[in-house]
């Protein structure tokens, strides 16, 4: 879902300003496939001595990925698209920096839903508790603080909604800097 809206909304201001719908096509392409790659091998590499001792995981297909690893690739997909096809990409930088913060957005609520890269223990009144066998219920009982036989976690920081909410104020502020564009081509993106 992430990808799919974030490849339609860069195409479609991409479109807005008249830029080349090839360019734009292709550089959403590139820049998605990379970012794919990349979050992969970026966990890959910060899990090294796991990856040598279980080759296994370099076939899985719904293996694990870090967010860095889609920044770091997608940015040089990015690059790699507009320097073999010779564009100057200060415009397309700033349009995907406007659909940018849809990706933490969509992205931290699956973490949510999911249960995975839960916060620290809290007892203020928004904390969340996670269902017996989710990812934050096996690590309390892993060290000892409630019982395998426990309902629900003890409650937890919802730092994905954190993340969530981080998402949509990128999507909704950047978008209105695109529209306005306060900035000379390639600011906004950096």
């Amino acid at each position: 879902i992430t990808l799919g809206l974030g490849l339609f909304l860069f195409i479609r201001r991409c479109n807005i300003l008249s830029l080349n719908i090839r360019y734009s096509t292709g550089i959403a392409l590139w820049t998605a496939i990379s970012g794919i790659i990349g979050a992969r091998l970026f966990f890959l590499i910060q899990n090294i001595g796991y990856t040598f001792n279980n080759p296994s995981i370099l076939f899985e297909i719904n293996g694990a990925t870090v967010s860095f690893g889609v920044y770091l690739g997608g940015i040089a997909g990015f690059l790699g698209y507009c320097k073999i096809h010779k564009i100057v990409p200060w415009q397309y930088m700033d349009t995907l920096a406007s659909v940018i913060g849809l990706g933490p957005m969509i992205g931290r609520l699956a973490c949510f839903v999911n249960g995975c890269d839960y916060g620290t223990l809290s007892n203020l009144p928004w904390s969340v508790r996670f269902p017996h066998g989710s990812y934050p219920f096996l690590d309390q009982v892993g060290r000892g603080l409630i019982s395998p036989m426990a309902d629900l976690a003890l409650s937890v920081h919802p730092v994905q909604l954190y993340g969530c909410r981080k998402g949509l104020i990128l999507f909704i502020v950047f978008s209105y800097l695109w529209k306005k564009r306060f900035f000379k081509p390639g600011i906004l993106f950096f």
